[in-house]
């Protein structure tokens, strides 16, 4: 009776060593996927932070070679290699000056954080996609009018922390809506009824 005791105190104890080692096993992986999705959220900050330095080699360093962008704006669903991309970021580095991007701004009724990982729904622990969301203010260099343009960026980095792949999310005709609209101000500015 007593070794019975004895095997079953064992199996018990075994047990609880299992559950304590898997425990700290998955507590050190959660960790190290916290760290890289770290590392990829100041990765997504710098190259966001190259359009406000209007750093066109800053940006281009941070994305691998194969980068694929999936633009907001409709082109047939092609992806565009890092030279398209790159025309792309010179284009916005040419036509905006102080280009500010405000994390999580117009998210939620409240000013939030803008960075994710991956999807809720359904649940992906990948620590190498990042969720952006937040609004850009910058200023048209022709017209020097401001314009505000919620986005949602998703990006993908590979295991060297190289932005891999990135969706972005916004009303693309939406700033030039912004700009007329403001031009119309300025030019035929409304006058109460009555005046000349």
């Amino acid at each position: 009776m007593r070794s019975m005791v004895y095997k079953s105190i064992s199996v018990v104890l075994m047990i609880a060593v299992g559950m304590m080692i898997m425990a700290a096993h998955h507590e050190n992986e959660s960790q190290k996927k916290q760290e890289i999705f770290d590392r990829n959220v100041a990765t997504t900050k710098a190259w966001m932070q190259g359009f406000a330095d209007e750093d066109l080699d800053a940006q281009m360093d941070l994305m691998a070679d194969d980068i694929q962008w999936n633009p907001a704006q409709y082109n047939g669903n092609v992806l565009v290699n890092k030279e398209g991309t790159g025309e792309a970021l010179k284009w916005y580095h040419d036509n905006f000056n102080d280009v500010i991007f405000h994390e999580g701004l117009d998210l939620t009724s409240k000013r939030s954080n803008g960075f994710f990982g991956g999807s809720v729904y359904p649940q992906n622990d990948n620590p190498n996609v990042v969720a952006v969301y937040g609004t850009w203010t910058p200023i048209h260099a022709e017209t020097g009018k401001q314009v505000f343009n919620k986005w949602h960026g998703v990006l993908e980095f590979n295991e060297e922390g190289k932005i891999i792949y990135l969706s972005d999310f916004f009303d693309v005709n939406g700033i030039q809506v912004q700009l007329e609209a403001a031009a119309d101000i300025y030019d035929n500015p409304i006058k109460p009824e009555g005046s000349e």
